[in-house]
């Protein structure tokens, strides 16, 4: 049981480091657009697919669900 968490929890933390980068990188891509959560479903699908193949996974079902909010950049760009 102890290996199977340990499993677990590795290929967890990479996929989550993988989306959370792959989602600032989207998030800050266009200067002059805000982004919108809900149009990230592609990305996720891709990054997903990617890491599944990497580890010889094989993608059963996922969901994505997003909403944007009042985003504001952390930093000093003009929209």
């Amino acid at each position: 049981m102890v290996f199977q968490q340990a499993l677990y929890k590795k290929y967890h933390d990479e996929l989550c480091k993988l989306l959370d980068r792959d989602f600032q990188d989207y998030a800050q891509a266009e200067d002059y657009y805000p982004p919108v959560g809900e149009d990230y479903d592609s990305n996720y699908e891709c990054v997903l697919e990617e890491f599944c193949k990497k580890h010889g996974f094989e993608i059963i079902s996922y969901e994505c669900d997003g909403e944007t909010s009042d985003y504001e950049p952390n930093d000093n760009r003009r929209w």
